[in-house]
């Protein structure tokens, strides 16, 4: 587990976390569909929570990835979860429920989590994509310092495509986060 305040923790999800990980993702459905719909789909039932969790230690394993259960004075709030997309490179995605927002809890997980990542798993490049409609997730990397990349498309709608943030480990360190 990464500890991240007094408070906060990041836990890798167990299955015994599938009751409440079901409870989370039903009081914040409408929330998950608008903004993750494969979350939203992924996590209709019981069962497919304890899939999901099955999945994201399968990819702990073999080191992929790790899906983080968010605890807020030991109740699960949300999560966060880190992809190895390429060698030494690698994507953040989060959601916290609705009743955990605008206290600064994912800001400061997602700094935990890129703290750990460039310290312990030594990737070099680490991305965050967001819908840019989703203006409080896009204030993350944003406020961490993460630099917007462009994105090249032949869209005239370059409002919809999604934005991607990218950080680097000297980028970090110079930003003062290590």
């Amino acid at each position: 587990s990464i500890a991240v305040d007094e408070n906060l923790e990041l836990r890798l999800l167990q299955e015994e976390d599938a009751d409440e990980l079901f409870a989370v993702a039903e009081k914040n459905r409408a929330e998950l569909e608008r903004w993750l719909p494969s979350w939203a789909h992924a996590t209709t039932s019981l069962d497919a929570c304890r899939s999901v969790i099955r999945h994201s230690l399968q990819r702990h394993a073999v080191g992929s990835g790790r899906v983080l259960g968010i605890r807020r004075d030991r109740q699960l709030a949300g999560l966060v979860g880190l992809s190895v997309t390429a060698p030494w490179e690698g994507e953040v995605g989060y959601w916290l429920g609705v009743e955990h927002r605008g206290l600064g809890i994912a800001t400061r997980c997602v700094q935990a989590l890129t703290d750990y990542v460039f310290d312990s798993q030594r990737l070099s490049v680490l991305r965050i994509v967001c819908d840019p409609q989703n203006l409080p997730a896009c204030a993350i990397p944003e406020r961490l310092g993460f630099e917007l990349q462009s994105a090249v498309s032949d869209s005239p709608d370059e409002s919809s495509l999604p934005r991607t943030y990218v950080m680097t480990p000297e980028r970090w360190t110079c930003r003062g986060f290590r």
